[in-house]
């Protein structure tokens, strides 16, 4: 009989302990998510808006909301645009590279619409009813009208050598105006099957005739004939050129802590040389 009461005493205790525990740890789990979803890079968008120190950031407006009086500058900010799980790090040349974009008197910042960065698409694809991996570069193309889309400019597809033929021509669009949206990146490139699938206007998709090279060519005559077509997206990576002396590479990190979402991943110091060969080597261009 004392036993049975001992343990329902126990029981009773517990219960009453989880009562008064449970909305405290209720707090604590709420104000943690508050903060790894402030600090998390969601998107490409919000990478380049924290990358600037924008002000409307979500980053700042939690930081102002926990304490206004501790400021989070832009060094501060840059840096936490690192990936923190990599113990390979330069930390010499990342501090030289967040002094040159953070030059009091000539600040470097990025542009959504600036020419030199690029997506690199890795795809899984089906070519002749087999499959295959293909990877595709885009950027974003600004047109004269102010418009802005994606394109593709630039693809590896090892299972194709065959060189372009001579009098390959595509041919025109039905409706110019159908193009990759410009916020594609948003759902992953997930439009990408369905574009190239687009007989009528598949030009719309790929870089003007002009600056697409023999590869590129071989691949749009592969979706225009239903010979290849893109089963799935597995992988992106972002790389942003347009910083002088240097080059980074983005990519997600899925992870439950506070340094998560987009990345940086990669910083390479490059001459103007050595950035025309990470062009060419890297981004097919």
């Amino acid at each position: 009989m004392n036993r049975i009461l001992f343990y329902t005493g126990r029981i009773a205790l517990g219960v009453a302990l989880f009562l008064i525990t449970s909305p405290l740890f209720a707090q604590n789990y709420e104000k943690e998510f508050e903060a790894l979803f402030a600090w998390e890079v969601k998107q490409i968008d919000e990478f380049i808006e924290r990358f600037n120190n924008t002000d409307k950031t979500l980053i700042q407006q939690y930081n102002r909301k926990q304490d206004p009086t501790k400021e989070l500058d832009r060094e501060k900010l840059i840096k936490s645009l690192f990936n923190a799980e990599d113990r390979s790090w330069n930390f010499s040349e990342i501090n030289s590279f967040i002094n040159k974009v953070n030059d009091n008197s000539q600040p470097i910042f990025l542009n959504f619409y600036d020419k030199d960065w690029y997506a690199k698409v890795d795809c899984a694809v089906s070519w002749k009813g087999k499959a295959e991996k293909a990877t595709l570069i885009l950027r974003i193309d600004r047109q004269a009208n102010g418009a802005s889309k994606w394109m593709i400019t630039g693809v590896q597809a090892n299972f194709l050598s065959t060189p372009a033929s001579a009098d390959f021509r595509m041919p025109a669009s039905q409706d110019t105006t159908i193009t990759l949206n410009p916020v594609s990146h948003a759902t992953d490139f997930m439009s990408l099957d369905q574009a190239l699938k687009d007989k009528t206007n598949l030009g719309n998709y790929f870089a003007k005739p002009a600056q697409r090279n023999a590869m590129l060519s071989v691949f749009m005559n592969e979706c225009l004939q239903n010979r290849l077509t893109i089963s799935k997206v597995n992988h992106i990576s972002y790389h942003f050129l347009q910083v002088d002396d240097w080059v980074f590479e983005i990519k997600q990190f899925n992870r439950q802590t506070r340094n998560s979402g987009w990345l940086i991943s990669k910083l390479i110091k490059a001459s103007p040389e050595e950035k025309e060969l990470y062009r060419a080597q890297v981004l097919r261009q």
